[in-house]
């Protein structure tokens, strides 16, 4: 699965916004040494209540726009 991401850095603070399928992610963080996308992926991941292993960032990892990918995993 795939989800289309537009990430804001140097928020007041960490909030996932979702409409129509497509996520807005502040995040506190610069984006320094991957900080701002470590806090990306934690954010989505407490979001959808999935584990932090199973997304990476495939598309954007320089950018605001991102595509992650999710793998969901097997029960």
């Amino acid at each position: 699965m795939r989800i289309s991401i537009l990430a804001k850095t140097g928020a007041r603070e960490d909030k996932v916004e979702s409409y129509d399928g497509y996520y807005t992610i502040y995040v506190k963080d610069r984006p320094v040494k991957g900080a701002a996308n470590k806090k990306i992926i934690m954010l989505l991941s407490k979001h959808l209540k999935l584990p932090r292993e199973c997304m990476s960032i495939k598309v954007g990892a320089k950018s605001n726009k991102k595509i992650v990918d999710i793998a969901l995993p097997v029960v």
